[in-house]
């Protein structure tokens, strides 16, 4: 997936298959940043080399309506992460 189809990647985007994942699960929290996390589970064994897309994003009201803000997308696949914990790249 290209870097400009990536950033297209937004809530109600079409075309695309999206969870929106509420991050309901502090992580960890300075005076700077809160981290929250998020989990997909059962990932069936023939899509590990899938690459997935995470891409945080805050919405928020003000006096001149509602906002949505949304941070660079993420993308790795199973067996990346898997590489990563393990000590790969």
């Amino acid at each position: 997936m290209e870097t400009g189809t990536i950033r297209k990647l937004v809530i109600g985007a079409e075309g695309f298959k999206y969870l929106d994942i509420k991050g309901e699960k502090l992580y960890r929290e300075t005076e700077e940043y809160i981290w929250f996390t998020a989990v997909i589970i059962d990932i069936p064994e023939h899509e590990h080399d899938s690459n997935f897309v995470a891409r945080s994003y805050i919405t928020y009201t003000d006096g001149e309506g509602t906002h949505t803000i949304y941070d660079r997308p993420i993308v790795r696949s199973v067996n990346m992460v898997k590489s990563m914990v393990q000590g790969g790249n």
